[in-house]
């Protein structure tokens, strides 16, 4: 089972913080769920959304990528014991990173489970089609109920 951590700042000067130091610590505390990869993102100016990911243990992905670790004040790391385990990027119908944290029932390699389920989430454009798809999505991956799907 992979590590996370993630790190909010809120308030004035929040845009001034960065947010990759704490996520470096918190994932080099982390490191003993696994060595095999590391990725995070994070969100800076503008609310744009960064990735990245690696394979290798914590400090060779920071050491590695000094100039390409993403900035911003908001962010969430991932270290694994699965080579091909990272964050996946979502770009619609919503922006979102989504990270694993056990198995799904869409596909035994956790890798390829979270592109698929990237994949559904972006193949629906209406908002309230998505919306529903996004919640039948989560139930199913995490064999829960879904109840009557709710209004905007």
């Amino acid at each position: 089972m992979p590590g996370l951590v993630g790190f909010y700042t809120f308030g004035e000067g929040r845009e001034n913080w960065d947010a990759s130091h704490f996520i470096h610590y918190g994932l080099s505390a982390l490191q003993g769920r696994g060595q095999e990869s590391v990725s995070m993102a994070a969100i800076g100016p503008g609310d744009t959304l960064h990735t990245l990911g690696g394979r290798g243990g914590v400090e060779e992905f920071f050491r590695n990528n000094k100039t390409s670790i993403p900035k911003g004040f908001i962010g969430i790391g991932q270290t694994s014991s699965y080579s091909d385990d990272h964050l996946v990027h979502v770009k619609a119908p919503y922006e979102l990173v989504l990270a694993l944290d056990g198995k799904t029932d869409l596909n035994e390699n956790r890798g390829e489970a979270s592109k698929l389920f990237a994949r559904q989430l972006n193949f629906h454009n209406s908002s309230t089609a998505s919306r529903n798809r996004l919640k039948q999505l989560l139930c199913s991956s995490t064999r829960l109920e879904a109840d009557t799907p709710s209004s905007p």
